[in-house]
């Protein structure tokens, strides 16, 4: 199974925002053709990659990643205020 299928087989739809958007990177990876694609040309050559290209994808990247690490923060912080609570609850009732 390719990596795309096997990914989109295991996600969570609730989390599915929170997930880094292969598909846009990707995407984003591909400059634009040199000449419109033809019936004749359906696959024309591309521009070549530049720095400037390089560095709007470390952006679009570096957005994705804070996008994860920020959902993941909360969800730790969220993990944490749960264990607090039940240690306290399991602290109540052995006292």
């Amino acid at each position: 199974m390719r990596f795309g299928q096997q990914l989109r087989t295991s996600l969570i739809k609730d989390w599915y925002y929170y997930y880094i958007s292969y598909d846009q990177l990707k995407a984003s990876l591909k400059t634009d053709y040199e000449t419109p694609p033809t019936s004749e040309n359906p696959k024309p050559a591309r521009k070549a990659w530049t720095e400037d290209d390089e560095q709007r994808f470390v952006r679009e990247l570096e957005q994705e990643l804070d996008k994860v690490f920020t959902f993941q923060k909360v969800k730790s912080q969220e993990i944490v205020r749960r264990i607090k609570a039940s240690e306290k609850e399991v602290n109540d009732v052995i006292a």
